[in-house]
């Protein structure tokens, strides 16, 4: 049996676009990253604090997925300059100083597949307000949902924590470590730690998959909320694999939780 990594399919459940704060209006002099939708009103305030409410620039990033095979109209709504790019295209460019207006073009997209996306925005002086929206035949004109918006493409969302109090966040391409007796994070401990990956996953095909997880030392999958793998013990490395039916298109919740005690620590989780 022939098992591929999670590695090429887009795992993470949507969480907003990557929002880049300048200290200027050209892009230079990062304050902050946050991760979010767009949909702000600042009037004469701050962004955030320390960044100055009259000269700034916001660069957002990620991906959209559109529930639709439709064309979609993207709205941008600025004071003042703004640029929309959507899988690679310039859509909107109003790159110049005014007052609130609203931008709009119009762009084809496939229900289920993701696009690029690039929002570039700047504040010069006044009032400050941005926000991006979508609407198709299908889909009434709103803020697009951080839920269809994702800062990365690939990856599961994995939270690592040992039993002394150490801590870390990050997405993670695939689960395929081989730590041996070595930390897997460096805020994290050589031993007695846990690590629980949460995501999603698209199949492919209307069939039955075998999910695998190979671990020292224990583990637990759960696909579409069920708990489809429980080996949750203090064991040397083995594999253990369970079968369940997906549906081609569909989104499933994903989460792998593993733990180890003392020793080696490894876990690979694979499909087929």
């Amino acid at each position: 049996m022939l098992f591929e990594r999670l590695e090429q399919r887009e795992l993470l459940a949507g969480d907003g676009l990557v929002g880049q704060y300048f200290h200027n209006v050209d892009f230079t002099g990062l304050a902050i990253e946050r991760t979010e939708a767009v949909s702000f009103d600042w009037g004469a305030g701050s962004p955030a604090a320390g960044i100055d409410p009259d000269a700034f620039s916001v660069r957002w990033l990620g991906q959209v997925e559109s529930s639709y095979s439709e064309t979609y109209t993207f709205y941008t709504t600025s004071n003042q300059g703004v640029r929309l790019w959507v899988d690679g295209k310039l859509l909107i460019d109003n790159w110049q100083p005014h007052d609130a207006e609203e931008d709009s073009a119009t762009i084809a997209l496939t229900a289920g597949a993701r696009y690029d996306v690039r929002l570039e925005y700047y504040e010069q002086f006044g009032s400050a307000e941005i926000r991006l929206e979508w609407s198709s035949a299908s889909q009434t004109r709103q803020v697009i949902p951080a839920t269809q918006l994702y800062s990365s493409p690939h990856g599961l969302l994995g939270d690592y924590n040992d039993a002394f109090g150490g801590h870390a966040s990050r997405v993670d391409g695939a689960i395929d470590f081989d730590w041996g007796i070595a930390r897997p994070h460096p805020n994290v401990a050589v031993d007695q730690f846990e690590v629980h990956w949460t995501g999603q996953i698209r199949a492919d095909f209307s069939e039955s998959y075998a999910f695998s997880i190979t671990s020292d030392e224990g583990a637990r999958l759960w696909v579409g909320g069920e708990l489809v793998i429980d080996d949750w013990q203090a064991h040397a490395t083995h594999t253990v694999v369970a079968a369940k039916q997906l549906e081609a298109g569909k989104w499933y919740d994903v989460r792998v939780e593993y733990f180890d005690a003392t020793g080696n620590a490894e876990v690979t989780f694979q499909w087929s």
